[in-house]
């Protein structure tokens, strides 16, 4: 399985977030969101649902 951007983005925000580095990781975060496609935003996709609720 080939793993898209906005999932490789979530997983660098996590690391940030393990590593104390807010800025850093609002920053990919908002990237991931951004790069998630129209057809991937469905109640399935886990990491788009991740992304979402860090976002909160």
């Amino acid at each position: 399985m080939v793993q898209k951007d906005y999932e490789a983005n979530l997983e660098t925000t996590i690391a940030y977030m393990r590593q104390d580095q807010r800025r850093d990781a609002v920053m990919s975060l908002k990237t991931a969101l951004l790069q998630v496609p129209l057809e991937d935003k469905v109640a399935d996709n886990t990491a788009y649902l991740k992304i979402l609720a860090m976002s909160a």
